[in-house]
């Protein structure tokens, strides 16, 4: 027979020693399933510390077994206080149905079934610490050792099930199980935190939700490749876990299966995994080896993540929600086939250099807000829209560049973005949305596109430095009261097309600005005579452009000329 022993500390042995010094105990045959009541005096019931049973057990059999024990389902369901057993050998008895079913949880009862290890067996029981399972039984029930004090098991050989919560909160440091076995239950060894090293057979099949979440003293962890199924959380808090190996089967890194494994070193993905679940990495430092075919990294899968670096694959292409927020990363690339980053993506990490994919139309809600480490911004082209606050709160972001397809700036994108001294918006750009540029407090200049129709309110609210407003559009664009503070209108210049001053001074809202001046060219015919301010460069179709824009522009060199000039 092959066993494993939960081993006690040796404070809790010498406890024991002493106890079996004076333990009562008694050896019997139950020939007759559920007479095992009938063999036993009522003294024996509450007296005993130690019971060796062989025969043939039922319902009736184990409810008394479970009395002795004092487990304190049975001693409820009773109306009595139970028993002092201390140790039971059941190895040579054999579980067959019938008899009175036993307690369960809160008005549930269990019928015993052949060679099944009812539920809630010895569950909380403060008395028991040795047990040993009948030898033939196949499956250990819910909730069976849950919180008790047991400290050595010998296992079925024939064992091949072990349900939920069977031995949560079991203190053991170390066990093998039996080859037989093929399914661990959802949370069989939950918080088992003693627990420091652990073999999982060839032919295990199925590995449950939470199955051995919160065992902090585990250091190592192979999955052999049989197993075809991982819950989520399974290693949940295992935070002394340096090394796992997982199988080779596996296409899918459950949810929170390593979350807060902090002492783990490095992971391999196997070749078959295409996506990693949702908190899969949260709170570790683990260096990653991507498969090669890595498509989808989940919600929150490597939230508050340790590590400075982390080269991503070239296959992803999903990137979901929250996947990095609040990571010690200091550079990101993202591949090119990325086509959707989630909401938070990067929301409060440590970036300092980002580097977006080509394929993405849209910078989504929160992405990269909170990285105030972020000092230069390069939004690739074919973003046609930038969500709202998706740059909020970069508090270091010094240049932006846009891209011309650019057709939507949301509300408040910018927010707090106070490192900005100037912002150029590209043309093609329709909307800017409510406080999309508030509190940018270094904010002095703003050159606005042709093709804008409308900015929000309190767009560049609290842009307390804001004294340069160029807007290239002839028909002015619709704003309100609040969308530039009252000092940028009273004290700045807005710069309007030449030829369009009046319409600027008649329009009921621009002409708050107390000086408007019409000296932006209309056109590229216009730049080359325009009164236009030093230092303004114009894009081949006539529209202004900052000192990032790449491509041929026209601008004035220094002895005063216009020339048409390639930037690189």
């Amino acid at each position: 027979m092959r066993t494993f022993t939960l081993r006690a500390t040796l404070l809790a042995a010498t406890v024991l020693g002493g106890l079996h010094a004076s333990a009562q105990s008694k050896t019997i045959h139950v020939d007759v399933a559920g007479t095992l009541p009938t063999l036993l005096t009522e003294e024996e019931k509450t007296t005993l510390t130690s019971l060796t049973v062989t025969g043939s057990l039922n319902g009736t059999d184990l409810n008394v077994i479970g009395l002795m024990a004092g487990t304190p389902m049975y001693k409820q369901a009773a109306f009595s206080n139970g028993g002092k057993l201390r140790e039971i050998d059941m190895s040579g008895a054999h579980i067959v149905a019938g008899g009175n079913p036993c307690p369960g949880d809160v008005g549930q009862t269990i019928p015993v079934e052949d060679d099944v290890v009812p539920s809630y067996l010895f569950a909380m029981t403060t008395e028991l610490y040795t047990v040993a399972l009948p030898a033939t039984a196949h499956k250990i029930g819910d909730m069976v050792f849950s919180n008790s004090n047991v400290t050595s098991v010998t296992l079925p050989t024939a064992l091949d099930s072990i349900g939920h919560f069977a031995f949560q909160g079991v203190e053991m440091s170390a066990f093998e199980l039996p080859a037989s076995l093929r399914y661990i239950g959802e949370n069989a060894f939950n918080n088992c935190w003693k627990l420091e090293t652990l073999t999982l057979p060839d032919g295990l099949e199925e590995i449950g939700k939470g199955a051995f979440a919160g065992a902090n003293n585990l250091t190592e962890i192979s999955i052999p490749n049989t197993v075809t199924k991982i819950g989520e959380e399974a290693f949940k808090g295992c935070n002394g876990l340096e090394r796992i190996t997982l199988p080779a089967t596996m296409k899918e890194v459950p949810a929170r299966m390593l979350q807060y494994c902090s002492s783990l070193t490095s992971v391999s993905l196997p070749d078959g995994v295409w996506r990693i679940g949702d908190g899969a990495f949260y709170g570790t430092s683990c260096a990653v080896e991507w498969p090669s075919n890595l498509q989808v990294i989940g919600y929150e899968a490597f939230g508050s993540y340790m590590r400075e670096s982390i080269t991503l694959p070239e296959s992803l292409t999903t990137i979901g929600p929250r996947a990095f927020s609040s990571s010690m990363l200091s550079a990101i690339t993202i591949p090119a086939g990325v086509d959707s980053i989630g909401e938070c993506a990067f929301k409060d990490s440590k970036i300092k250099t980002l580097n977006l994919s080509g394929n993405l139309t849209t910078i989504p809600a929160e992405a990269f807000a909170g990285m105030t480490l972020l000092e230069n911004l390069v939004i690739p082209e074919g973003v046609e829209a930038i969500a709202i606050n998706a740059f909020d709160g970069c508090s270091g972001l010094t240049d932006i560049s846009f891209p011309a397809t650019l057709r939507g700036i949301g509300e408040q994108a910018f927010r707090g973005c106070s490192g900005l001294t100037s912002v150029s918006l590209p043309e093609g750009l329709d909307s800017v949305g409510r406080g999309a540029f508030v509190y940018c407090y270094g904010l002095e200049e703003a050159n606005l596109p042709s093709t804008l129709t409308k900015i929000g309110s309190q767009a560049f609210g609290g842009c307390v430095y804001l004294t340069t407003v160029r807007v290239a559009a002839t028909v002015p664009p619709m704003i309100d009261t609040f969308t530039f503070p009252d000092i940028t209108y009273d004290n700045g210049t807005l710069y309007v097309p030449i030829g369009y001053l009046d319409v600027y001074k008649n329009d009921l809202e621009w002409r708050r600005f107390n000086n408007i001046v019409d000296e932006i060219p209309v056109g590229l015919n216009n730049v080359l005579t325009g009164n236009t301010p030093h230092g303004t460069a114009f894009s081949i179709d006539g529209r202004t452009v900052g000192e990032n824009f790449r491509g041929i522009v026209i601008e004035q060199t220094a002895d005063g000329q216009w020339r048409k000039v390639m930037r690189k």
